[in-house]
């Protein structure tokens, strides 16, 4: 996704009026790679982590708006079908957390989110 998409994505995010929030927010494939982002305006720190890095601090996110948090799979590590959390800092206290905007999810009692790219397109008009 280029700066001036993902900009605007971001800024209509903070307007509360991306209506496709789901398209920006979460797992997705960009330039053969995948991207995070969640939203987390009270942490501290926050931390990918999953059975790609055996549930290690090793993938930081970064704060790229005041509360959007983003990270980028350099590595490319991450594949389809694995599962993964964020793990978040918050006053002293980590806690992890299933990814809000994730497509696919394990089944309970699991509860983290899994890598799944969905290219499904409607056939129902508008």
């Amino acid at each position: 996704m280029n700066n001036e998409i993902n900009n605007l994505s971001a800024y209509l995010f903070h307007q509360g009026t991306n209506y496709r929030a789901y398209e920006y927010m979460g797992a997705h494939k960009e330039n053969g790679r995948y991207v995070f982002r969640v939203w987390a305006p009270n942490a501290d720190a926050i931390y990918l982590v999953g059975d790609f890095n055996t549930w290690t601090e090793d993938m930081p996110m970064y704060r790229i708006t005041d509360g959007i948090w983003e990270c980028v799979d350099d590595g490319y590590r991450i594949a389809e079908g694995d599962v993964y959390k964020y793990k978040i800092w918050s006053a002293g206290k980590a806690t992890y957390k299933t990814d809000p905007y994730g497509v696919y999810c394990e089944k309970t009692p699991n509860t983290a989110s899994i890598i799944y790219e969905t290219d499904y397109e409607w056939q129902d008009s508008a």
